[in-house]
């Protein structure tokens, strides 16, 4: 088996696979394969991006793919992508933030590669989102990322930094983070890909996280079961335990169902009128109830 590929919409539990990946002892690749919210000339705050891809801006025309959830501006050569998922051993693995698309999808299935794909409640995506970005960061930032921390730390009350993580954020005439639907509309089509296996969030959480014991264990053989790798009965209950890790540098609270006590009933409604049939389709309830 080629590598993994660990992805997700930003704040939607990549670091829950990372910790699996390293309770399985698998060597974690460079670069991070997301191009958001990093500037053409920057630097990844996961890596130079930019050292191991050859890039180049596009206007929307085939070449290339796009590895960018806020836009389909900058896209990645082909035989860049194709090379750096090929290059990298058995046991490994790369975090990603990648949108979906068929050329992507062809070139992990051409390579041997598969990809976890993790999926978490919007509601609560946006709320970790805005933790994430309100808090000090510890690693180097793009000026384009920081601008837009500056935005959310500046911002009157968590009221404003969810509607602008719902919204989007623009900067000029482009978005620098673009709305909540966009980027899940175009990451979630990973759902039913082929490549892919996907598992939500509250349920490799585990008991720790407000989760279930019994549904983290279920996810846990699925994705052990989709990869092909033997475990005993023991090795498989001792992953559960070492999921749960607040090391990671993104790790907030990694709880369940916070929107429904942080998010204002008009909050609530703006995010039901935009991401209602979204939030239904990825297998959440509309319920508000506590």
């Amino acid at each position: 088996m080629a590598c993994i590929i660990a992805n997700s919409l930003p704040k939607s539990g990549t670091h829950l696979l990372i910790q699996l990946f390293s309770s399985l002892s698998f060597k974690k690749n460079n670069p991070h394969l997301s191009v958001s919210l990093v500037s053409m000339e920057g630097r990844n705050p996961f890596g130079l991006v930019r050292q191991y891809f050859r890039k180049y801006k596009g206007n929307g025309n085939n070449k290339g793919i796009n590895l960018d959830l806020d836009s389909d501006i900058t896209k990645i050569r082909v035989d860049s992508i194709e090379n750096i998922l090929r290059e990298r051993s058995n046991k490994s693995y790369f975090d990603a933030h990648v949108p979906y698309s068929q050329e992507l999808e062809k070139i992990i299935e051409k390579v041997g590669c598969k990809m976890i794909y993790i999926i978490r409640d919007p509601r609560d995506v946006a709320i970790s989102y805005v933790n994430h970005m309100t808090n000090e960061l510890s690693y180097p930032l793009t000026g384009k990322y920081m601008n837009l921390c500056n935005q959310f730390r500046n911002s009157e009350n968590i009221k404003e930094r969810l509607l602008m993580v719902l919204n989007g954020v623009l900067e000029g005439d482009s978005f620098v983070l673009a709305p909540l639907i966009e980027r899940l509309e175009r990451s979630i089509g990973w759902m039913d890909s082929k490549v892919a296996c996907t598992v939500q969030f509250e349920e490799l959480i585990g008991k720790r996280g407000g989760g279930s014991l019994e549904l983290q264990a279920k996810t846990i053989n699925k994705i052990l079961d989709f990869l092909g790798i033997e475990l005993t009965k023991e090795k498989r209950a001792q992953l559960g335990h070492e999921i749960y890790s607040s090391d990671s540098k993104t790790f907030h609270k990694g709880k369940l169902g916070q929107w429904k006590n942080i998010m204002e009933i008009a909050v609530i409604d703006a995010y039901e009128a935009q991401l209602n049939k979204v939030i239904v389709d990825m297998g959440y309830s509309l319920s508000r109830k506590i």
